[in-house]
């Protein structure tokens, strides 16, 4: 990683430290990062009229023709993972805040000492031990910019196939919900996802009303990033969040997080056996035995852990891994296998879960549109999984 990267990182937490970085070092960058104001949690929630702050944020929002502003969170993680690699989702956000609240000249500071109270609730704080971080809110900073209009994408890195990149791209349809699409590039020769429409060199996972465009062009921001050559990109695998700014345009970019770290099979399994869908994470050639969990919420896989602790088990889960909202009981630290019914987008559920299977040298996160294959087991089941980053097996043990 550039060396002055990670020192924003240090110095700004793993979601602002980046974007900052792009901002101020990287020409062009104030074209492709949204204009923010920064300050230190630890300051900010114990004042009570920042005007000068209000004003900034004001003129940020008047610059991109937004009448509404976002605050977000972020840790720096010195001797801990932070979230530039943890902690997804789990930070304070508050988003689509009116600009003319700013005109009291004291919003910023009220929503800051809001969130200084949420870092400090016990469950937060035993989220953030969980992942290896001493936390401490008084280094927290918070960033506030203007809100970038959907749809959103999101683009990551295949940990486990270099020629291979996920992209998913989110529209709110209305208040209740939200058209999703998500689609694969391979730079490879090999067969890629069967079923969904072809478009410039990428396979859909679903017919839809996908815009082929918004794929290609949140695949150039990433390559964009890589050309910048500041990111490890041969020993890890990263995710760019972003928002689409017009036809043909490079996305906004959000967020920039490391994904995981990019481990390569030592096997093949036999490609008669292909699944169609997103196979992230591979094991050893004879397998991994572990556990079947069969549960409807993820505080049933906590609740597992607690009683069956040390246990490695595979965890399925019987509903959408995209639409039940991430809480701070959604943490399993035992976690060796991940399936979600049918749903591919790598949202933040999806993501939380991946990166805690993916931090191991060995798991399997399953994110294909097949259930089938583990209907056949219970609860309690002992069974062998098998994965080579592309397709996988299961057997009972």
């Amino acid at each position: 990683m550039d060396r002055i990267l990670r020192e924003y990182i240090d110095t700004y937490g793993g979601k602002n430290g980046p974007l900052l970085f792009i901002r101020e070092k990287i020409p062009g960058g104030p074209q492709l990062v949204p204009p923010m104001e920064i300050e230190v949690l630890g300051d900010l929630h114990t004042k009570r009229q920042v005007p000068e702050l209000c004003r900034a944020i004001a003129a940020a929002c008047e610059e991109l023709k937004t009448d509404q502003y976002i605050a977000r969170t972020s840790y720096p993680g010195r001797g801990g993972r932070g979230d530039w690699e943890g902690l997804v989702d789990a930070m304070p956000t508050l988003s689509h805040i009116p600009v003319e609240t700013l005109e009291g000249g004291n919003l910023p500071a009220s929503i800051a000492r809001s969130f200084y109270e949420k870092l400090l609730d016990p469950r937060f704080l035993a989220f953030a031990r969980k992942e290896g971080i001493d936390f401490d809110p008084d280094k927290v900073t918070i960033a506030f910019s203007p809100q970038v209009p959907f749809p959103h994408s999101t683009v990551t890195d295949h940990p486990n196939r270099s020629e291979f990149t996920m992209v998913d791209i989110a529209k709110p349809l209305d208040d209740a919900i939200s058209y999703k699409e998500s689609g694969n590039l391979s730079t490879s020769e090999d067969r890629d996802f069967e079923g969904g429409a072809e478009a410039q060199g990428f396979s859909f996972l679903r017919k839809g009303i996908f815009r082929p465009d918004r794929f290609s062009t949140a695949m150039r921001t990433r390559e964009q990033i890589r050309e910048w050559g500041i990111l490890d990109d041969e020993t890890e695998a990263y995710q760019l969040e972003g928002a689409c700014r017009g036809e043909g345009a490079l996305h906004w970019i959000l967020q920039l997080r490391l994904f995981a770290q990019r481990r390569t099979p030592d096997f093949s399994l036999d490609q008669n056996q292909y699944i169609a869908g997103r196979i992230l994470g591979i094991t050893p050639s004879d397998g991994m035995v572990c556990t079947v969990l069969h549960a409807g919420t993820r505080i049933e896989a906590g609740i597992f852990e607690d009683e069956n602790p040390g246990v490695p088990y595979l965890f399925v889960l019987e509903t959408s891994g995209v639409t039940q909202p991430l809480t701070l009981s959604d943490q399993t630290t035992k976690m060796v296998g991940y399936k979600p019914k049918d749903k591919p987008y790598l949202s933040h559920q999806n993501t939380r879960a991946a990166q805690e299977v993916l931090l191991r040298p060995y798991g399997l996160v399953d994110l294909s549109r097949t259930t089938a294959a583990y209907s056949g087991f219970v609860t309690g089941d002992q069974v062998r999984i098998i994965s080579d980053g592309r397709t996988r097996t299961i057997e009972r043990a």
